[in-house]
């Protein structure tokens, strides 16, 4: 049961370090222009996390946030799949790929990082509720 809390506890970690990243990248957009969804989405991504400290403080108690958090990390690599490549159009039309290449690489990071917290996730779900 102890390794469950490190493995958890070092989910909640990438998504705070992930949380921070997203937050302080400066996207080239005033806060004026910046999409009101943009602003709407950026509170849930707090949720992830708070499961995650949930899970590593008792896992046998919040096993039902297990599929919750594999959907939300699905649906997060492929919509962040969506924007990579969107992104490498836009960019390699304007000219400006070299200048974006570290995000680029860092987004390509996370959206690995998430399919497996997803996965792991998902067959951790399945292994507790048999």
């Amino acid at each position: 049961m102890r390794s469950k809390s490190v493995v958890y506890s070092s989910f909640l970690v990438y998504e705070l370090i992930r949380l921070l990243y997203i937050l302080a990248y400066d996207y080239g957009t005033l806060a004026g222009t910046q999409s009101r969804a943009w602003f709407a989405a950026v509170p849930l991504l707090v949720l992830v996390p708070v499961f995650f400290l949930m899970l590593a403080l008792d896992e046998s108690r919040f096993t039902l946030w297990l599929p919750l958090v594999a959907l939300v990390k699905a649906l997060s690599a492929i919509s962040l799949g969506v924007y990579l490549v969107q992104s490498v159009i836009d960019y390699l039309a304007a000219g400006t790929i070299g200048s974006q290449i570290d995000a680029l690489v860092i987004s390509v990071f996370i959206i690995l990082a998430d399919a497996v917290l997803g996965v792991y996730c998902f067959g951790r779900n399945r292994i507790l509720c048999t």
